[in-house]
């Protein structure tokens, strides 16, 4: 129901509606623009918060498989190292006179004829 105003002027009053004001306010059903916008920011942040989270426990996580990576690689250098110091020639004669091995001086084959299974 709209209320009446009396308007008076000069030599005449008259009876005249009040006009009503017009609100500027957007609405998409019940839900105005100021709620979405605010709704959006904050799912936005959140969004932002939850990748920089996960880009850095990545990080965290390749750091850390560097670090083992490194550590496999040194223990991988000094078994080659410890490998070359078992197979070098020093060790091997110094091996073969602890078990009282002496050197070869003549190669002798043995050829044996008859009765043997060949393949």
């Amino acid at each position: 129901m709209t209320k009446n105003r009396v308007v008076a002027g000069g030599n005449h009053c008259r009876w005249r509606r009040k006009k009503q004001k017009i609100k500027n306010k957007t609405a998409v059903g019940s839900i105005s623009a100021s709620f979405i916008m605010v709704a959006f920011i904050f799912l936005s942040g959140l969004f932002y918060l939850y990748s920089i989270n996960g880009n850095a426990v990545k990080g965290y996580q390749i750091r850390c498989a560097e670090k083992e990576l490194a550590k496999q690689e040194k223990k991988n250098e000094q078994l080659r190292i410890r490998e070359a110091e078992l197979n070098s020639l020093y060790r091997l004669k110094k091996e073969s006179e602890n078990l009282n091995m002496s050197d070869l001086k003549e190669v002798v084959y043995i050829e044996e004829s008859g009765p043997i299974a060949l393949k």
